[in-house]
């Protein structure tokens, strides 16, 4: 099993996201929500409109020259901007919505036009303990040293429309599971998404450091 160390720094729409919980067995009892509604499922196919703007999901202003600021979607997006994220992925993004249902409370960015690349950030309250969290953790999951209490990284395959997915889950602060989640564009292969993971996890880090 591969390791990372994530190094904290002080200072991460339109689709549904699955449960929060769904592969975080039964000992976690999270709740979660809808791909704009969690991180931690695995990817679905996303719907034909483009994104516009900055808001709520379905509920987004039209784009200008200079896009908004993430943090001004509000919710979760406040611990995103578009530069860090940039320096972490790769991708310069224009559009960030956040939401809450569910229990879950998410973030998601995305670029003009175009249904991937994105990433999504979800926040959720939990009653599990590291040694939960960790015997709950995904089977295919690499164990992540440095962040939270416990954390997991994993490279999810392509899915319909997509490429494959990068995701960094811990146990944070405040009794709270949070979920780091990058999707490439259709095309990318697992070996350059393995790539991205370390970088992720530094990425995650400096998160957790801001809540």
């Amino acid at each position: 099993m591969r390791t990372y160390r994530a190094v904290p720094r002080p200072r991460p729409a339109r689709h549904a996201l699955t449960a929060v919980g769904a592969l975080l067995v039964a000992g976690l009892a999270l709740t979660g929500c809808s791909r704009l509604e969690h991180p931690t499922g695995d990817p679905t196919p996303a719907g034909s409109a483009a994104p516009t703007g900055v808001g709520v999901f379905g509920a987004a202003p039209s784009p200008s020259a200079s896009p908004t600021p993430a943090q001004q979607a509000g919710g979760t997006c406040k611990l995103l901007d578009y530069d860090s994220v940039e320096a972490a992925t790769g991708t310069r993004f224009q559009v960030a919505a956040a939401s809450t249902a569910s229990g879950a409370r998410t973030c998601a960015l995305q670029v003009l036009y175009s249904d991937y690349p994105d990433l999504t950030l979800s926040v959720v309250d939990t009653k599990a303990d590291a040694k939960a969290f960790g015997k709950a953790a995904p089977s295919d999951a690499s164990t992540v040293k440095g962040l939270g209490s416990a954390a997991y990284s994993r490279v999810l395959g392509a899915g319909d429309g997509a490429g494959p997915v990068v995701e960094v889950t811990w146990l944070g602060q405040h009794k709270q599971i949070v979920s780091l989640r990058y999707t490439y564009p259709k095309g990318t292969s697992a070996t350059t998404a393995g790539r991205s993971v370390s970088k992720l996890v530094r990425y995650a880090g400096s998160i957790e450091g801001k809540r």
